[in-house]
């Protein structure tokens, strides 16, 4: 299976600013947006910092896993 089989291209027309602290982090919450991603999975800590965007979550890969995989 190819990869590319897998992806979804999103335009992003958003363009926020909110991880003042480093700015090119931003286009996760772009991408995260233009997708209507209900989570972001970083180890990022300017993007866990923020714990949530608008409906959007955002978690370590972790904490991810151990919320998927609850039976």
């Amino acid at each position: 299976m190819k990869i590319v089989s897998l992806v979804k291209i999103f335009a992003s027309t958003n363009r926020v600013n909110i991880i003042k602290t480093d700015p090119s982090d931003n286009i996760f919450l772009n991408c995260a947006l233009a997708s209507g991603a209900d989570f972001i999975v970083s180890g990022d800590n300017h993007l866990l910092e923020l714990r949530q965007y608008k409906n959007i979550t955002i978690l370590a890969p972790a904490i991810f896993l151990k919320l998927i995989t609850k039976k």
